[in-house]
């Protein structure tokens, strides 16, 4: 008996499609109309996450995102909705974030960016991952070992860029954007 795998992968990519563009739009309206409070969280869990001895910090960056990403793919297979609404207040975070550097503390606007980007690059299409696995889920998961297997694939594809973009984080994207760096 041959095992048959889950169908969608053009359901993985339309999701992490629409996932790019809630994500696009959030850092748009965040860029244009921020709202400074939601950055307050964050500071907080910056603040806990440098407590952490330097080696330890990635770690803590990496089970916060991997939480996040969790909560995205399971709200996705919910509805839909509520995982791109997740991303797209991501890029709302991330828009305020850098009119936040730009006009209160008076960054360029490409170093800005080369704070977000480098680790960027991994840690957001995790994200959109998350998204394209929960609706692939949504629609093609069809009891608990086909949603088993649909979740371990997303880890199997999130979990890595996660992780590396949790030490690129800390130890390289400071030194890229030249404001120092967070691992020590």
């Amino acid at each position: 008996m041959t095992r048959r795998r889950l169908p969608g992968l053009g359901i993985v990519l339309l999701g992490f499609s629409l996932g790019a563009v809630a994500f696009l739009a959030g850092v748009w309206v965040g860029y244009v109309k921020p709202d400074y409070t939601l950055l307050d969280p964050l500071s907080e869990k910056a603040g806990l996450i440098l407590k952490l001895p330097p080696a330890l910090r990635p770690l803590g960056i990496f089970i916060n995102n991997l939480l996040a990403a969790t909560l995205t793919y399971v709200l996705t297979i919910l509805l839909i909705l509520p995982g791109l609404s997740v991303v797209g207040l991501n890029g709302y975070i991330v828009g305020t974030a850098l009119k936040y550097a730009v006009d209160v503390k008076d960054l360029n606007l490409t170093v800005a960016l080369l704070l977000i980007i480098p680790h960027g690059v991994l840690e957001i299409p995790a994200f959109l991952a998350s998204v394209g696995f929960g609706m692939r889920c949504l629609i093609y998961c069809r009891g608990l070992r086909q949603t088993v297997e649909n979740t371990l694939a997303m880890y199997a594809v999130t979990v890595p860029m996660l992780l590396a973009a949790a030490v690129i984080e800390i130890f390289i994207t400071p030194a890229i954007a030249g404001v120092g760096g967070l691992g020590g």
